[in-house]
């Protein structure tokens, strides 16, 4: 619970460096308890902000992020509605 703090700011800021609308998560609560989670307790914070300061490859953040495939799933699912 160390990242609590800024857990909810990271989950953000790389939804928006992805081009991840948050609204799709007020609609799937379980999807958005496992981002948050998985944020909360994520050991590569450090990797994290480094990489959103980036100019690195948007896909990098699959190298390290425990989020990776929940991301994906809200990408592609933005993708299929518009």
């Amino acid at each position: 619970a160390a990242a609590w703090p800024d857990a909810p700011q990271l989950l953000r800021q790389m939804m928006e460096r992805l081009g991840v609308a948050p609204e799709p998560l007020l609609g799937d609560p379980s999807l958005r308890r496992e981002l948050a989670w998985n944020c909360v307790a994520c050991p590569n914070r450090s990797q994290c902000r480094r990489w959103l300061k980036s100019a690195k490859p948007a896909d990098g953040y699959r190298s390290f992020c425990s989020n990776a495939s929940g991301l994906d799933r809200l990408t592609a699912a933005q993708a299929a509605t518009g």
